[in-house]
């Protein structure tokens, strides 16, 4: 006979018992990858790792705001660098700045920051894989987060993906705990997260769409759950909002970025085989020569609305030529992590006879991941839930620039359904190796 806690069940059942989130296994699980991280973070540390790419504009933003908080220097131009024309949503960089005031080494404390958020990920990861499944898959999610390297390695970087990671995690674990009898209450806290998560990256603009369309096609209070969802997204968001639109004049949807970014992956510069223009240094001076015709000067808002126009143009002139690297820009988002390797063959990373191997489980790890979880969302309760992060975070890259980087979140929801196929893939292994009980 097979009981409820030994297999994964493949409809969309009743509530999963409490029972099957084990708190030492939580716990254990938690500590197993803050350790991890630690390592990873006191190695940076020790090596002396200086910001790179976008973390140097993370850590001067988070600067400003610790002058600001600190009330160090003029207020003007603290605000200035914290505000960096309104390229980033302001939570991740706020948050870095406050962390960065608590000790006397604050590029340190600020690396630190990811640790805790990846820790704290893991924790999230179980409790999500021991609902969706049963507590082997929560075991096997969790040790897969654990142990993932470029995890690892995010987790000490000042990107933003980490923390975006766990308010992802955190906001679809509440919006399923919703689903649940007597349970509505947590619509209010995804709805809390989802504004948090508009806060931290742009990229997050279709999840309250998507997460009130799934709370309005589950049984129950439809009604009640969506606007639970919706109202407290929305007004969380508000104050950054109000703050673009009074420092543009205009209204600016969570970032001034958006017509560039949507510029560089809709041109008629981008090179054969290439989904966006972004990082070709050789391209670069043509679309910003083409803005700055259109605007008269570089401001990163007149950018905005002259990247609009001209992605917008060169779309209706070539359809299929969008479509086609859409379809590109979806395959460079899904490629291996390329950050680790950059980070050691341009020296940002101290060199090391493990850099080879390193880059070279990331990448046999990244594809077992995600055969394991399109394997596993076959079996995966709430798999419509699933399905619907993993797009909506896919539209973002689909429109604009696509890069292994911005996976980093959807390949932390893939973890849960790996965790399934693994925890099925060994409980048939063990079923055929129990000998067979004779009738008598």
């Amino acid at each position: 006979m097979v009981t409820e806690r030994e297999t994964i069940i493949e409809s969309e059942p009743a509530p999963v018992r409490k029972s099957n989130v084990n708190v030492r296994q939580v716990l254990s699980w938690t500590l197993a990858s803050f350790v991890v991280r630690v390592l990873a973070w006191s190695w940076a540390v020790h090596a002396r790792v200086q910001p790179w790419f976008d973390e140097q504009f993370y850590w001067p933003m988070s600067q400003g705001y610790a002058d600001l908080l600190a009330h160090r220097g003029p207020a003007f131009d603290a605000w200035e660098r914290a505000y960096e024309h309104g390229i980033w949503p302001p939570l991740h960089a706020l948050l870095l700045g406050i962390v960065s005031l608590l000790t006397r080494d604050p590029l340190a404390a600020t690396r630190f920051l990811g640790v805790v958020f990846g820790a704290a990920t893991t924790a999230l990861i179980y409790c999500l894989a021991a609902r969706l499944g049963n507590r082997l898959a929560a075991n096997a999610a969790a040790a897969i987060h654990c142990l993932f390297l470029p995890f690892v390695f995010f987790s000490h970087l000042l990107y933003s993906e980490t923390l975006y990671s766990l308010l992802l995690v955190g906001a679809t674990f509440a919006l399923i705990r919703s689903f649940e009898p007597r349970r509505t209450r947590y619509a209010m806290l995804c709805g809390a997260l989802l504004g948090l998560m508009l806060l931290t990256r742009a990229a997050s603009a279709m999840y309250p769409i998507v997460f009130v369309a799934l709370a309005l096609s589950y049984p129950g209070p439809r009604i009640k759950r969506a606007l639970l969802v919706g109202i407290p997204a929305l007004a969380i968001a508000l104050p950054w909002l109000a703050t673009l639109y009074r420092n543009e004049g205009r209204f600016v949807f969570l970032t001034t970025g958006n017509g560039y970014n949507f510029y560089l992956g809709n041109n008629r510069y981008i090179p054969p085989g290439r989904g966006s223009a972004w990082a070709q240094h050789s391209v670069l001076p043509f679309l910003q020569q083409e803005m700055i015709a259109d605007t008269g000067d570089d401001h990163m808002a007149s950018w905005d609305q002259a990247g609009k126009r001209r992605a917008w143009a060169y779309i209706r002139e070539e359809p299929l030529g969008a479509v086609k690297r859409a379809g590109i820009r979806v395959l460079e988002t899904w490629q291996p992590d390329t950050y680790l390797g950059k980070y050691f063959s341009l020296g940002v990373y101290p060199p090391t006879l493990l850099s080879r191997p390193l880059v070279f489980v990331a990448t046999l790890t990244h594809y077992a991941i995600l055969l394991a979880g399109l394997l596993g969302l076959a079996i995966t309760r709430h798999k419509s839930v699933l399905i619907g992060v993993i797009a909506a975070g896919m539209i973002g890259p689909m429109l604009t620039i696509g890069a292994s980087r911005f996976a980093l979140p959807l390949l932390v929801i893939l973890t849960i359904p790996a965790g399934c196929a693994v925890a099925r893939f060994w409980e048939r292994k063990r079923a055929k190796s129990l000998p067979a009980v004779p009738i008598a």
